[in-house]
């Protein structure tokens, strides 16, 4: 992102704050925001991570050359179909599913739209939990749609950089298939375990039990419930692909013979180990 460059950013919550904090330090860069609650725009405004508070979409599409859609999943297309009309900049959505967004974005901004996925978070959502450092060491996902350009993608790479993120290339559905592997299933896994221990907590033998592994494993559970059952539900076909996979796998492992178990777990146990070193995963 060069010298000059005017970002607008739809949404200031968690990740639309997080990206406008993270790109306020930039040199040569303007970040303008606009949300539907004025609250929250004059809440950014008055942190100091805008240079501007659009009024409303028209003000950010005649200002910006890039426009992200840090909104909802929901939200994305009606505010989208609401912007296309007088933008001709380029356009990136934060969405974690792109499959149902990546076609119809693609056909609204031809050759100016990039799917764009940080592969961060946190379970409490909002401006007040937003952070500059959210993105750094992050995974970026770019997903271009069947007509984006060398430029667009050229414009994904560079704000990776400048977030302090690394970026991988994905088509939209590869990426939505590895996001159930890596992201959506491990919800759905947490909601799961929550309401088996909610089941059998017979006295008060599974939550008076419960410690370490428990409280890692039902972490994102605590995440904001609507996102949740989007994500979920979007996704919904690659998850249940995974899903039906991984109780095989289960099943598999609970019929194994203790040597076989010992062996496949310190494999696995020793890859998980190779994986957080080179991501920089602290557990």
């Amino acid at each position: 992102m060069g010298a000059g460059r005017h970002v607008g950013i739809v949404g200031l919550g968690l990740m639309g704050g997080s990206m406008a904090m993270g790109l306020s330090s930039v040199p040569g860069v303007s970040v303008w925001g606009w949300d539907l609650d004025r609250g929250t725009l004059e809440r950014a405004r008055s942190m100091g991570i805008l240079d501007g508070a659009a009024r409303d979409l028209g003000e950010l599409a005649e200002r910006c050359h890039l426009v992200i859609l840090a909104v909802p999943p929901w939200e994305v297309i009606p505010l989208a179909m609401e912007l296309s009309p007088s933008f001709r900049g380029f356009v990136m959505d934060l969405s974690s599913v792109k499959g149902p967004l990546a076609f119809q974005l693609d056909r609204l901004f031809p050759g100016r739209y990039l799917g764009f996925h940080p592969m961060a978070g946190k379970e409490t959502g909002g401006l007040e939990s937003a952070s500059g450092d959210l993105f750094k060491g992050a995974v970026c996902v770019l997903v271009p749609g069947p007509s984006s350009g060398n430029e667009a993608l050229a414009l994904g790479r560079e704000l990776a950089s400048w977030l302090g993120a690394r970026w991988i290339l994905l088509g939209p559905g590869e990426h939505d298939r590895a996001a159930a592997v890596v992201s959506h299933l491990p919800m759905l896994i947490s909601l799961g375990l929550m309401e088996l221990a909610r089941r059998r907590d017979q006295g008060g033998g599974a939550f008076g039990m419960a410690a370490g592994s428990f409280r890692d494993a039902t972490r994102v559970s605590m995440s904001q419930p609507w996102l949740l059952a989007q994500v979920l539900s979007m996704n919904r076909g690659s998850v249940k692909e995974v899903l039906g996979e991984l109780c095989s796998i289960l099943g598999e492992l609970a019929s194994m013979d203790q040597g076989d178990l010992e062996a496949l777990a310190g494999e696995l146990g020793s890859l998980r180990r190779r994986l957080g070193e080179e991501k920089g995963w602290s557990c």
